[in-house]
């Protein structure tokens, strides 16, 4: 079966209204891919400011390689450096 690789063509949507921040993790997540959605992810948070909510939405979701799991840690750092004030699932 082929590797199904992570659909990034909206891997990042936001709520403003609800300050809300949605990371859509889906199939398998090449490091061109993690690199897209921590620029997605960082443009959306400039966007909604501080105080908002990360919900992260996992489909079929492979994180892959080291490289990728580093990646999304900065994530979460840049979260916490950002006003992150809740993450959901």
């Amino acid at each position: 079966m082929p590797e199904q690789h992570a659909d990034s063509t909206d891997p990042v949507s936001v709520d403003e209204g609800k300050k809300r921040v949605y990371l859509t993790f889906r199939g398998f997540l090449s490091f061109d891919d993690a690199e897209r959605l921590y620029e997605s992810y960082r443009r959306a948070i400039h966007r909604v400011g501080s105080g908002y909510t990360a919900v992260s939405i996992f489909e079929d979701f492979v994180p892959g390689k080291e490289e990728v799991q580093q990646i999304i840690s900065k994530m979460i750092l840049m979260a916490n450096d950002n006003g992150c004030l809740a993450a959901a699932r």
